[in-house]
């Protein structure tokens, strides 16, 4: 009798941890779900607004190409050529030697460490786009990434 006891209550102890391990696993699992719905919709909105940006740009590039005026027909233009002759000697040409170039390693930091960098000296995102010569959109995502991430 004492053996049948101890089963059941083996079991249930195994029942009652199984369960408790089961809800631990589903009250955890919604925050990364939201964390991840939350990194989609920020990278889509910022989609959406390189996409704009693409869309101004396209349409001031026809807008200059159309104010740009071709060339009249009938113009001819003629290369300027130089009347200079030179001559080299083969004497001059056997005994030049060219200098060996130096390569030296260089480190140049990523974009992404660049805009930090400047964004942390306290500059705007729209000085460290014209910096760095990259968009300002990109900059935004890079700085909301690396402050989600560093949370």
């Amino acid at each position: 009798m004492e053996s049948f006891l101890l089963i059941i209550s083996f079991l249930l102890h195994l029942v009652t941890l199984t369960i408790i391990f089961q809800l631990f696993r589903q009250r955890s699992q919604p925050k990364f779900d939201t964390q991840t719905e939350e990194l989609v919709t920020l990278l889509e909105t910022y989609l959406q607004e390189i996409k704009e940006e693409n869309n101004r740009l396209q349409e001031a590039i026809s807008s200059e190409e159309d104010k740009v005026t071709s060339v009249p027909k009938g113009v001819a233009y003629e290369p300027i050529r130089s009347q200079a002759n030179y001559d080299y000697s083969e004497q001059e040409n056997s005994s030049y030697t060219p200098p060996v170039p130096i390569e030296e390693d260089q480190v140049e930091a990523s974009l992404q460490s660049r805009i930090l960098q400047l964004h942390h000296r306290g500059k705007s995102n729209t000085e460290i786009a014209k910096q760095l010569d990259c968009g300002k959109t990109e900059v935004e995502l890079i700085i909301k990434l690396y402050a989600k991430n560093g949370e």
